[in-house]
């Protein structure tokens, strides 16, 4: 964060708001990146005609706040037709749909970690063609039950979070194993699949620099064996692997 200027404001009504970009015009480039949580009851639209406004990387979560808000209704942010970048880290979010190629044409970098998602269905490109034009998604330590991998994103994608989500072994070669490839993806993060023992289809990604691999593997000592064997491999092809371990329950 060197030489970077935090800007801090308590900014909760429409008066508020319109101080608040007065300070931005005044102290921040046009590059700035705005962070910000909702107490409950409070009106989300003053922020979001802020971030119509300057067209800025956003970052919506949930403060400790004991007040504060959790965002489980997307309608309003959807909404944003100049979002590029938006990180909706651990909140109540189910349900997706209302990101549109059509509402959301730029919008490329989703961050989904944390929430409430069950479904992989709104990322299956046959379902909803604004899947297509994701080159960056976190779904980690979401609840996803799906079984249809083989069908989600498109060859664009550049970066998967997909931590604890209880991948085996089956489920990333479907996923990696689509048609069109992937021939972008550059980074994946697989903390906390512990059930991943075969790194195969990770070979076949030409573009792969970095992949981040639970310290632990469920399974016996040549599940652990065939697991460091892939590692190795993915390193004599110059990935970086990165081990850790999972934190999160």
């Amino acid at each position: 964060f060197k030489d970077r200027i935090f800007f801090i404001d308590g900014a909760h009504n429409e008066s508020g708001f319109k101080k608040l970009e007065l300070s931005i015009e005044e102290f921040l480039d046009k590059n700035f990146i705005l962070i910000f949580g909702l107490n409950k009851n409070h009106d989300i639209n003053p922020v979001i005609n802020l971030i119509k406004r300057f067209k800025c990387k956003t970052i919506i979560s949930q403060s400790s706040h004991p007040k504060s808000e959790n965002i489980e209704n997307i309608e309003k942010i959807s909404l944003l037709r100049n979002l590029e970048h938006l990180y909706l880290y651990d909140n109540e979010i189910s349900d997706i749909w209302a990101f549109t190629p059509q509402k959301n044409p730029y919008l490329k970098h989703l961050w989904l970690d944390g929430n409430n998602i069950s479904t992989v269905a709104p990322f299956v490109t046959s379902l909803n063609e604004f899947s297509k034009q994701l080159t960056h998604v976190g779904l980690g330590r979401n609840p996803i039950v799906s079984k249809n991998w083989n069908q989600v994103f498109g060859k664009n994608i550049k970066t998967f979070q997909l931590q604890g989500l209880d991948i085996d072994n089956k489920i990333l070669q479907e996923l990696l194993s689509q048609e069109h490839g992937f021939p972008n993806l550059g980074h994946i993060n697989l903390l906390g699949n512990k059930k991943i023992t075969d790194l195969t289809p990770l070979l076949e990604l030409e573009g792969l620099v970095q992949i981040y691999l639970d310290e632990k593997v469920h399974g016996s000592a040549l599940d652990v064996l065939m697991r460091d064997d892939g590692a190795n491999k993915l390193i004599e092809n110059g990935v970086n692997v990165k081990y850790a371990s999972w934190g999160y329950q």
